[in-house]
């Protein structure tokens, strides 16, 4: 069982690589496309011109956070599978118990 919980792990830590490479490049062209489009920092706001984007800063971090949550969600769920199997050889209701606490 261990040896299968971790080719788990490391099969769900590889998806996450390659499916957060893909989203960083779709996160950066997005990215750009709100900067120019809403933010525009280069534009005059009643005289004055507008530094920060903060639209773009703010989709930059809802990004990563919502990166860093299903990577922590990845992660709780493989060691959850492997701790519901365990008990649940032992006692459904114990095994229960954990795969509901493991989301």
């Amino acid at each position: 069982m261990e040896t299968i919980n971790k080719d788990i792990k490391e099969g769900a830590e590889t998806f996450l690589k390659k499916e957060y490479c893909a989203l960083a490049v779709f996160c950066a062209l997005f990215g750009v496309i709100v900067l120019c489009a809403v933010d525009m920092p280069w534009k005059l706001v009643n005289g004055h011109q507008h530094y920060f984007p903060y639209t773009t800063f703010a989709f930059l971090v809802g990004a990563i956070t919502s990166m860093a949550c299903g990577y922590i969600g990845m992660m709780t769920a493989t060691t959850a599978n492997v701790k519901t199997t365990y008990l649940c050889n032992i006692d459904r209701f114990e095994g229960f118990k954990v795969a509901f606490q493991g989301g």
